[in-house]
């Protein structure tokens, strides 16, 4: 989802923020593959 253009050109913390709701998220709809 994320562009490499994005990642370089935002914050650390926002990329942190939304690597952690893309997990939590997955971990909702996937808890199969997070176990």
């Amino acid at each position: 989802m994320l562009l490499p253009s994005d990642i370089n050109g935002g914050s650390a913390s926002m990329n942190v923020s939304v690597f952690i709701v893309t997990a939590m998220f997955q971990k909702v709809h996937y808890p199969q593959m997070v176990l």
